[in-house]
């Protein structure tokens, strides 16, 4: 098990302005720096901690992360004080399900909320993999993986992504080869 705790402040002359505006159904955003000293400032910590149980031919793993950031930007032309809060979750799990065959899955979970003094928004984002590998020599290896996306783009409303991908991979010395 290990874990840290992080702070940091950075002082800046200009401050990030935004402003959106809508003209006939279009959305503009249109983004500057105004000149104005300010402040930043995050704590963070995170950990991690895992166990690997030869019983099963098996590891387990789990990290985590929550950090609050502090700090000023100008929005509609008001300048407004943020905090951002966010969180990682993230298990994994590697197990030999047979001699040679390797499975590993990851879980990654996190939210992000940023507040003001007019608004607040929540983020949800999730990413999933499951791995499978067939070792059947030391040079070869026959592989198989599938990743799920699902990221919140506005509040509300999300998108989602899978990716499937297969392989071989062989090597030889410094050689190495790919089919996929």
């Amino acid at each position: 098990a290990n874990g840290s705790i992080a702070y940091g402040a950075t002082q800046r002359t200009i401050l990030s302005s935004q402003t959106i505006s809508s003209v006939n159904g279009n959305v503009d955003i249109s983004s500057s720096g105004i000149a104005n000293k300010n402040i930043a400032q995050n704590i963070s910590t995170s950990g991690s901690i895992s166990k690997n149980v030869r019983s099963i031919a098996s590891s387990f793993s789990l990290n985590a992360y929550y950090g609050i950031t502090t700090g000023s930007q100008v929005r509609q032309g008001i300048k407004t004080d943020i905090q951002n809060n966010s969180y990682n979750i993230s298990p994994n799990v590697r197990t030999l399900i047979a001699k040679k065959i390797e499975l590993n899955y990851y879980l990654s979970f996190s939210q992000s909320t940023l507040t003001a003094s007019n608004y607040k928004t929540i983020y949800h984002n999730q990413s999933q993999n499951l791995n499978l590998a067939y070792n059947p020599t030391e040079k070869l290896v026959f592989y198989a993986s599938m990743n799920y996306v699902r990221n919140e783009i506005v509040q509300n409303n999300y998108i989602n992504m899978q990716f499937l991908d297969a392989g071989a991979k062989y090597k030889y010395k410094k050689f190495e080869v790919e089919l996929m």
